[in-house]
């Protein structure tokens, strides 16, 4: 049995080729590549087992093994003790000792998986970095905000904000309600989930000439107690309104003095007749 030690770099590979008898019978450089490694390993003669400390190229390597029919061998680096604490420490000397310690037995072997299953952790492992980076990032910015006394978004206390995308003359944020209300009609606190309410814009405000929507994702709930349901969020806005509450709020302060199709046209403010239609159908001179 030839055991071969690698200590792999991202431009070069270093081998040591050890015999049964703990001989050196070769040893060699190459560029870091698969016709570099394999040309290499195809160079011993079989039987032969390649070992490898765990590393950024582990995975390639054992990659490449499995595609070719070698045997390749990833051992644990904090169990090769002669390798880490030695004084003497290069290229050539680590991969000698690690086809030592493969001859001998004395390695603690790390298992890697292969094929689709590595394409799924690799995946896993981004999808969790992003997630990971994205609270990050949010959490800079809450901690920005509060740096400087801005304790809530767009007056919404009782609200996550989520997801901001838009383009034009508006911008959508997704809102979601945190928490549990408690039954309007019957103010019990025992509720169960009763589904979720098709997600809904409403006007909330404007900022820097742009309308701002809330895209409301909303829960429905059932009282235990009344065996009324209902949805979460009715005191930012009413059934079937278009405007949060606030806006309506906003909309007759600048009917004060305006009449519907003034507040309709103003700069920076609502868009469209069906918006001041909304306004007249329930306000009351």
């Amino acid at each position: 049995m030839n055991h071969i030690g690698m200590d792999s770099h991202i431009s070069t590979l270093e081998f040591a080729v050890v015999n049964e008898t703990g001989r050196l019978v070769k040893a060699g450089r190459v560029a870091t590549s698969i016709n570099g490694f394999m040309g290499f390993v195809r160079t011993v003669p079989r039987p032969r087992i390649i070992y490898i400390e765990e590393g950024t190229l582990a995975a390639w390597a054992l990659e490449t093994c499995v595609r070719f029919g070698e045997k390749l061998v990833i051992t644990d680096p904090k169990k090769n003790r002669w390798i880490g604490s030695s004084g003497q420490k290069d290229d050539p000397v680590d991969a000698v000792k690690l086809a030592q310690l493969g001859r001998g037995g004395y390695i603690k072997e790390i298992h890697h998986p292969v094929g689709q299953r590595r394409r799924f952790r690799e995946l896993m492992i981004a999808y969790h970095d992003a997630v990971r980076s994205t609270t990050r990032i949010k959490n800079k910015i809450k901690a920005k905000f509060r740096h400087n006394g801005i304790t809530m978004l767009l007056g919404l206390k009782d609200y996550t904000l989520g997801e901001v995308w838009g383009g034009g003359n508006r911008v959508t944020v997704k809102t979601e309600v945190k928490g549990r209300e408690k039954c309007p009609h019957c103010s019990s606190g025992r509720l169960y989930s009763h589904g979720e309410s098709k997600p809904r814009e409403v006007v909330h405000t404007w900022s820097n000439g742009r309308r701002v929507y809330l895209q409301l994702h909303r829960r429905r709930w059932k009282c235990r107690d009344c065996q009324h349901t209902f949805t979460e969020g009715r005191e930012l806005v009413r059934p079937r309104s278009r405007l949060t509450r606030p806006a309506e709020a906003e909309a007759l302060w600048q009917l004060k003095d305006r009449n519907f199709i003034q507040v309709t046209r103003m700069k920076y403010t609502w868009a469209s007749m069906s918006i001041a239609s909304g306004i007249r159908s329930w306000y009351t001179p």
